[in-house]
């Protein structure tokens, strides 16, 4: 992180955390952090470090802001640093700052100390932050939909499929970007040269391994949260499908299956295909199997009372579309859908003006600064 320096000895004093091999820090003093005034939320330490660099020992002045102590995050932090005393409290003045913070907790200044005395030994120092609360209710959390499209990118590439673990159809082993459960969204797709090369026993479907072929990947959902164009369009009957949402929504859910664990993750992928290919599970297993059957009735029926119009909020599954690039002219390959969930960050409250709580009030608002005393 940089510091901004302004001033006349200062433009070319900006100095980069972790320039030096080795520091030690001295002179520590510590300051409560105020929002609105009243309102506790860290603390500001000041202290002196010492770093070899080159060879040669030099002396900076770090400040840190630190709130990990509360639900309060930063986004602008203001200072001032001077053997003169300031002479009002305008933070967008100030000669250090850090503008456009991600809602961080702590953020650290080191100013060499060099820039800031020539023979004087105090210092007036002045800190200003802009802060918001975090606002504690996880439902209040902003799904980020635009950071899974970009991972959902960056992971487009070969894939391989496994049937290594019964709680879902398969597997998709994409890498080093992970390996995720995975279901058919496309009934009557196969997959590339799957007859004669499948790998592990042929008396055991759990150990079949596929080869690795090229995918093209689409989330359900885009960057603003929309049922993805481009997905829809990898579902039959390609274009037009308008219940990936429900899909969605069911793998969203908790169902509970009796006698055999297979038969869960089985009547999963009998309500997608019903969703994706308008299978109907009976018409497709006959009689022989009526815990299967019902139960995937029953995931079918919530989904339909239930699910129109599902978005997944923050730490929800979502499911992506893979689309095989491979293939000869005329084959069907089947498109497959892995889930992965979307990441978010709680949504803030309250924002308010903090200051380091000094010694000596400005003429105008609450802010205050104080004497350091340089070692």
């Amino acid at each position: 992180m940089r510091t901004i320096l302004r001033g006349s000895c200062a433009l070319f004093a900006v100095a980069l955390l972790g320039l030096s091999t080795r520091s030690l820090a001295y002179n520590r003093i510590e300051k409560p952090l105020y929002a609105g005034q009243h309102i506790l939320i860290g603390k500001l330490v000041v202290e002196q470090i010492k770093k070899t660099e080159s060879n040669r020992t030099v002396k900076y002045l770090r400040v840190t802001y630190d709130t990990t102590g509360s639900d309060w995050v930063m986004t602008t932090t203001h200072l001032y640093v001077s053997k003169n005393k300031p002479t009002r409290a305008a933070p967008g003045r100030f000669p250090f700052k850090h503008e456009g913070l991600d809602n961080v907790k702590v953020d650290v200044y080191e100013i060499p100390l060099s820039t800031l005395l020539c023979s004087d030994q105090e210092l007036y120092i002045a800190a200003h932050a802009d802060v918001c609360e975090l606002v504690a209710d996880p439902t209040s959390c902003t799904p980020d939909f635009a950071k899974l499209n970009d991972q959902v990118a960056a992971a487009n590439g070969t894939v391989v499929f496994s049937y290594g673990d019964p709680a879902a159809t398969f597997n998709v082993d994409l890498g080093d970007f992970g390996i995720y459960p995975g279901y058919c969204v496309d009934f009557g797709g196969t997959f590339p040269d799957i007859d004669s090369v499948y790998g592990g026993d042929p008396g055991d479907y759990l150990t079949w391994v596929s080869p690795q072929y090229a995918n093209a990947l689409e989330a359900s959902y885009d960057a603003t949260g929309a049922l993805n164009s481009a997905a829809i369009a990898l579902l039959p009957p390609f274009a037009s499908n308008p219940n990936l949402d429900l899909i969605n929504y069911l793998i969203n859910q908790t169902y509970i299956a009796g006698s055999n664990p297979l038969i869960l993750p089985s009547a999963i992928q009998l309500a997608i295909w019903h969703f994706s290919d308008g299978i109907d599970p009976a018409t497709l297993l006959g009689t022989g199997y009526p815990e299967l059957t019902n139960l995937a009735y029953a995931i079918i029926a919530d989904a339909e009372a239930n699910g129109e119009g599902f978005v997944p909020t923050c730490g929800q599954n979502v499911m992506v579309i893979a689309n095989p690039t491979l293939g000869s002219t005329g084959q069907h390959y089947q498109h497959i859908g892995f889930i992965t969930t979307v990441e978010g960050s709680p949504t803030t409250g309250d924002c308010e003006t903090a200051w380091a709580k000094g010694t000596t009030r400005f003429c105008t608002g609450w802010g205050s600064y104080f004497k350091y005393t340089v070692k």
